[in-house]
């Protein structure tokens, strides 16, 4: 544990090495990746109000960056989602999550139906509707979309788990 410990510690340490070098020449999407890779370590470490810090400096400068319909904007949607969850602000997570899902949803356009990564949004959400309980229609509708698009996009990896999420959310 003290090794996982110190081995968090050098890559958060490394992280902020090359954040203070991305700002320096001025390279925002650098510093933006940074912010959000630091996120990831502080998860881990189960820092949880500094890794949503982190997320969301990281979004104010992608927001300034990329326009609304960008990939890099839905990553750190998902990303500020699944902090949120872990912290336990189960609406806030859920709108945001919704947020990505439609940003992608623009984003992909025709290909939406067969996407992966939008069936994994939507297999999130279904989980997220999930722990916040009492909203058994709702999840049962995000996992049986996320099933849908699986199932599209001949995703087999996930198929198996989507069959299951669905199949629980029906009792």
């Amino acid at each position: 544990q003290a090794e996982g410990g110190s081995a968090l510690d050098r890559a958060v340490g490394a992280y902020q090495s090359g954040l203070a070098l991305a700002r320096k020449l001025n390279l925002g999407s650098r510093v933006a990746r940074s912010l959000t890779n630091m996120s990831d370590v502080l998860m881990q470490q189960e820092k949880i109000p500094e890794a949503l810090e982190m997320v969301q400096e990281a979004m104010k400068i992608k927001k300034k960056l990329f326009p609304r319909v960008h990939r890099e904007i839905t990553v750190g949607l998902r990303r500020m989602s699944e902090i949120q969850f872990a912290n336990s602000n189960l609406e806030q997570a859920v709108a945001t999550l919704r947020e990505a899902i439609g940003i992608s949803e623009e984003l992909y356009g025709e290909k939406k139906d067969r996407t992966s990564i939008l069936g994994v949004m939507w297999y999130r959400l279904a989980e997220f509707y999930d722990a916040i309980g009492g909203q058994g229609s709702e999840a049962l509708a995000c996992a049986e979309r996320a099933l849908q698009i699986r199932e599209n996009a001949q995703d087999l990896r996930h198929l198996d788990k989507s069959r299951e999420q669905v199949e629980r959310l029906k009792i």
